[in-house]
């Protein structure tokens, strides 16, 4: 597996309580203007980043575990 979450072209969405976790990419990717709301997910041991925000890319992430990540937890570009 690539990408474990990926908003693609202003995509929206929520996500919320989930176990998102050992992606050879981020496991949780936010490019291109996408615009999600991600709460209480536990995001880890990603070989890359837990969360990579990049290409003008938003959202909202609120109480989530982000940890043990190879490259990083939180990449914003």
């Amino acid at each position: 597996m690539a990408y474990g979450t990926y908003f693609f072209l202003k995509g929206e969405g929520r996500v919320f309580d989930n176990k998102i976790c050992g992606h050879r990419q981020a496991n949780v990717c936010i490019p291109y203007g996408a615009d999600p709301v991600l709460r209480r997910n536990r995001i880890y041991h990603s070989q890359a980043e837990g969360v990579s925000i990049m290409q003008e890319g938003k959202g909202l992430l609120e109480d989530n575990d982000i940890f043990s990540n190879y490259e990083g937890n939180v990449l914003l570009q």
